[in-house]
């Protein structure tokens, strides 16, 4: 995934302290496997409850649309799936 959607302008219409939280997130776990992500994704998730942080659907939205748009065809068919399985679980 390139990396210049973290230039896009949308970003700015999520908070600064959800986008910095995000964005480290992100960065710290842009290496790992895929099997590794599904429990990183979940850690997060224990992560924001703790800090009480949490996005509006609005920002998920615009978050998801972004990261979309900057990978590729395989890397979207992968998060999607990731994504399927994870609101399965819910």
């Amino acid at each position: 995934m390139n990396q210049n959607w973290l230039n896009d302008q949308r970003l700015e219409q999520i908070g600064w302290d959800k986008r910095t939280f995000l964005l480290n997130w992100i960065k710290e776990n842009s290496y790992k496997k895929k099997e590794d992500l599904i429990p990183a994704m979940m850690a997060l998730n224990a992560t924001m409850q703790k800090k009480n942080l949490s996005f509006t659907e609005e920002e998920q939205k615009i978050f998801n649309e972004i990261i979309l748009d900057a990978m590729t065809p395989a890397e979207r068919q992968k998060v999607q799936m990731l994504q399927q399985m994870l609101s399965q679980r819910r």
